[in-house]
């Protein structure tokens, strides 16, 4: 899984590939969140295009974009489908990000659960370290 972080400047051309090459090669569950410049990185400013370019530039990989408060989506069978989270109040998100990502591997990868169950038990489990903060 690779969840590649964020950067207040654009990525450079030789960054893109770079990363695309290696995700495209290393990469079976990529977990980008909207700070990282996923759009970016996808030659875009639709997240629901980047999960759509992303699905067919890494077919091996299963791609699931956090979108904070909102939620998350992925591409499966021809269309983007998105998974809602119940919004709270937090102090800070500091962490949330990576308690979601340990929540979804677990989950689809230990529990063998499908992608959409994964997304909610990933939220449970970042709601529940929000509320701790």
């Amino acid at each position: 899984a690779l969840d590649y972080g964020r950067s207040s400047e654009r990525l450079s051309g030789d960054l893109i590939s770079r990363l695309k090459h290696f995700i495209q090669h290393y990469v079976d569950i990529l977990l980008p969140s909207r700070e990282d410049r996923f759009c970016e990185l996808m030659n875009t400013s639709s997240e629901n295009e980047a999960l759509i370019q992303s699905a067919t530039a890494f077919p091996n990989t299963i791609t699931i974009l956090k979108q904070d408060k909102d939620g998350a989506s992925y591409y499966q069978d021809g269309k983007v489908e998105s998974i809602t989270t119940t919004p709270i109040n937090s102090n800070t998100s500091v962490g949330a990000g990576d308690v979601f990502n340990a929540g979804y591997i677990n989950s689809f990868i230990e529990n063998k659960q499908s992608i959409p169950d994964s997304i909610m038990a990933a939220n449970q489990l970042a709601l529940k370290h929000l509320k701790s903060h």
